[in-house]
């Protein structure tokens, strides 16, 4: 990864082309800091699939929460910056398990994104 983020544009991946997904590609759309590579659904070819998941910097996930998981995890072990939109996971031991995966692997952030609690 591009370790001077601060200076380039961030390439971001939507994983999740449902309402959400496509508010945030139009919101993202305005910003001038942000590339926005594209999006990947469940149809996604996976050779494209994986090519935009390589490329980006940034993943965006606003898929459901039994899809959630396997991308957020792809971001974790790819040094991607990761965004998650929430309900997350379903259980505390998934919780525990991805808090000690993000503090033993990552330097970058990671972000659940939760109006619900």
């Amino acid at each position: 990864m591009d370790l001077d983020i601060f200076n380039n544009k961030i390439k971001l991946c939507i994983v999740g082309e449902g309402e959400w997904g496509q508010q945030v590609k139009h919101v993202v759309e305005l910003f001038d800091r942000f590339e926005l590579l594209g999006s990947i659904n469940s149809s996604t070819p996976e050779d494209q699939k994986l090519s935009l998941l390589e490329e980006a910097n940034m993943l965006y996930i606003a898929v459901p929460k039994d899809a959630q998981l396997e991308y957020v995890n792809y971001g974790i072990d790819n040094d991607k910056f990761t965004i998650c939109e929430a309900p997350f996971l379903s259980s505390l031991q998934e919780r525990k398990d991805l808090y000690f995966k993000i503090k033993e692997n990552t330097p970058r952030a990671f972000l659940v994104n939760s109006a619900y609690y």
